[in-house]
């Protein structure tokens, strides 16, 4: 009879209980693989609600994107772990800060603390809340500089206000509370971040006198290569100019020379050509007056003696 009930059950279990409500480890390779398969926002939910297996419910909660789901289940999760893991998939502010302040889980609200982006409700949360902790979680999302000297100067918990000391940068305030705050460890911790803001000023001071300093060599030695490179470049012109103006100069003289010299030569060659032309006509002139005289004259006679 008991292996007939037995029998029963497993056949109820395989006809009507899905697998993810399975709490058998050999099965939640596949109640994860029905999981991953699923689409269904309210399926998803109450997956994340009742399967048994914390890979199960957990892989649910990551596949879910209703904020009004995520926000009921970080409130109402029947364990802390579904409840911060909804926490942590909020996107929306209002149930964010619903979590933050409203949550009875210290845990659901620093996780729900983290995600927010408001400046005034994280002022009011590191100034109200009753928790050390979640005063320090608001704290260092804080970052208002006047929000966070109130809190520095004013919270009664050495370890918030030290935690809202390391995030202030204003000298007056951290000098402040260096000389006035009650705890040493307070006192300390704004003393070490005013040493390091006169270390970084001296570093930047003498990084800045460094660059001007590069600068201004660098500008030198451009200027004096820029003067040299000019200095050449006119150099090469006026020689280049002076080699041109002589080149030009000399042909010129040549030319001149040659122009000058062409008429002379042409007047001497015509004085030569006419003055041979004379000669030669002076001689054939002379010749034939002579021939003449001769003919005029007679035969010469001959001497008897």
């Amino acid at each position: 009879m008991g292996n007939f009930i037995g029998l029963i059950k497993k056949l109820y279990n395989l006809l009507f209980v899905p697998i993810w409500m399975t709490n058998d480890l050999e099965k939640q390779a596949k109640a994860l693989k029905a999981v991953k398969k699923e689409t269904k926002q309210v399926k998803l939910a109450k997956i994340a609600r009742k399967a048994p297996l914390y890979s199960v419910w957990q892989a649910a909660i990551e596949k879910l994107t209703d904020q009004n789901v995520l926000a009921d289940l970080a409130k109402k999760g029947r364990n802390d772990c579904i409840r911060k893991t909804a926490a942590g998939k909020l996107t929306d502010q209002i149930a964010i800060t619903d979590a933050a302040k409203n949550n009875n889980d210290i845990f659901v609200r620093k996780v729900a603390i983290e995600k927010l982006t408001d400046q005034n409700v994280l002022a009011d949360i590191a100034k109200n809340d009753e928790h050390i902790h979640i005063r320090k979680a608001a704290v260092e999302k804080l970052t208002d500089q006047d929000m966070l000297a109130d809190v520095a100067k004013n919270d009664g918990d050495i370890f918030v206000r030290k935690a809202a000391v390391e995030k202030l940068v204003n000298h007056d305030v951290l000098a402040e509370i260096a000389v006035n705050d009650a705890d040493l460890y307070v006192r300390n911790a704004a003393a070490l971040i005013l040493a390091g803001q006169a270390v970084t000023t001296s570093v930047t001071r003498k990084e800045t006198d460094k660059s001007v300093g590069n600068a201004t060599a660098e500008k030198l030695v451009e200027t004096g290569m820029n003067a040299d490179v000019k200095k050449n470049e006119t150099d090469k012109t006026v020689v280049k100019d002076t080699a041109e103006n002589q080149t030009e100069h000399s042909v010129n003289t040549d030319t001149a020379k040659n122009e000058a010299a062409k008429p002379v030569e042409k007047a001497t060659v015509e004085k030569q050509t006419e003055i041979g032309v004379n000669a030669n006509s002076a001689k054939n002139s002379t010749g034939q007056n002579v021939r003449k005289a001769s003919k005029s004259r007679g035969p010469a006679k001959k001497n008897n003696n």
